[in-house]
């Protein structure tokens, strides 16, 4: 086993289960309690990259279902392929980052819940109908930056500005993204989000809830979505939250919009643009 990697760093242990998928780097992770309602107990997830040492400090990029950022085997969807990407962009000259996530609740309606962070009662919308859901997404993310952060900032050597802080995600993972960054401005600088599912409230309910937000036009947001199947249902609302952005101020410089109509909504698709929108934070 290479020195560079123990088995353990603080409280994680190195993940060595086989089969895995982990081509580059290596996976730490504990087991933690978190403060939710519902499927309380969850893995923690870390991704340390192939050029790491506790004699640099790195960017961190936060995650959703982290159970499927480097592993296949970890993932009943597929994986992003964080480890093959991020070992291209050490080629290309970028610099590496540190990646951490927690699992997401198996039950699809605590996620929703959970990935949810305006307190809604009941969503109703063209595609599922009416909803109802005690949505606790603030409690997620305070749990996140009160409990979570604090701990990887002393066990890990990551860089602590906000600008070299990212959360990312995708579907409802992607909307939590964008509403954790620019709800927590001081804590995060970039929103990697993807297929964002803000088309699954009612568009004039969650323009209420951006009204509302003093956003800081300096953070960085990447938005995309495919075209086919449930790509067709969100798209109108990812290019709806682009053209609202822009009108709230920002600029070409701080966010962007991909779109590729011949994509689906699964992990390979959202792999594909990763190393794109890793560029448009890093760059």
């Amino acid at each position: 086993m290479s020195k560079q990697y123990p088995d353990t760093i603080g409280k994680f242990k190195r993940y060595t289960k086989e089969p895995n998928a982990i081509s580059y780097g290596a996976v730490y992770t504990r087991t933690v309690m978190m403060d939710v309602p519902y499927e309380k107990r969850r893995t923690l997830r870390v991704y340390l990259p192939e050029d790491f040492s506790f004699d640099k400090k790195y960017p961190v990029m936060y995650m959703s279902d982290a159970q499927n950022a480097v592993d296949r085997y970890s993932s009943a969807y597929g994986e992003w392929d964080i480890d093959e990407h991020i070992h291209q962009l050490l080629a290309e000259g970028y610099p590496s980052f540190i990646v951490v996530g927690m699992d997401c609740p198996k039950n699809p309606m605590h996620r929703m819940c959970e990935y949810t962070l305006p307190k809604f009662k009941r969503i109703k919308n063209d595609f599922d109908g009416e909803i109802y859901i005690d949505s606790y997404g603030r409690e997620y993310a305070e749990y996140l930056i009160n409990k979570i952060m604090p701990e990887i900032r002393a066990t890990f050597p990551i860089k602590t500005d906000r600008n070299s802080t990212a959360f990312g995600g995708s579907s409802m993972g992607g909307l939590i993204s964008f509403d954790i960054v620019t709800e927590y401005k001081d804590v995060f600088g970039y929103s990697l989000s993807f297929s964002p599912a803000c088309g699954l409230f009612e568009p004039h309910v969650y323009k209420n809830e951006l009204d509302k937000r003093a956003f800081d036009t300096t953070q960085k947001i990447y938005l995309y979505c495919g075209g086919l199947d449930l790509e067709q249902v969100l798209l109108p609302g990812t290019k709806t939250l682009y053209s609202y952005l822009q009108n709230r101020g920002y600029s070409a410089e701080n966010i962007a919009l991909k779109i590729d109509l011949n994509e689906t909504h699964n992990e390979a698709a959202w792999s594909k643009y990763f190393v794109e929108a890793v560029k448009f934070w890093l760059k």
